[in-house]
């Protein structure tokens, strides 16, 4: 099962971005591995800023946040979402689980 953290930047990754030097991300994504699934999932609306913050620093994604916040809103969310579940978290209306 992947760690929150990884899982986050690997979503990441496949959009096209990586890390910069210095930027702090290689951090977050320890800190994430570090607390845990469940961390995340409490800390969620943490993580959502961490990336609202890091977009604000790329022109492509500052523009995106800055013409359609309710898309980039909804874009970021489904981000976070496929990180939980490539962890094997699952959320419904009714239940959330963690598998493991």
């Amino acid at each position: 099962m992947a760690r929150p953290g990884d899982a986050l930047q690997l979503v990441i990754k496949n959009l096209g971005y990586a890390a910069k030097p210095g930027c702090g991300c290689d951090d977050r994504v320890a800190a994430m591995n570090r607390n845990g699934l469940q961390w995340c999932v409490d800390n969620r609306d943490e993580i959502i800023g961490w990336l609202k913050e890091s977009a604000n620093q790329r022109w492509i994604a500052a523009a995106v946040m800055r013409l359609a916040p309710s898309v980039a809103e909804k874009v970021i969310n489904q981000i976070v979402d496929d990180a939980f579940q490539m962890c094997g978290y699952i959320e419904s209306d009714q239940i959330a689980i963690i598998t493991t």
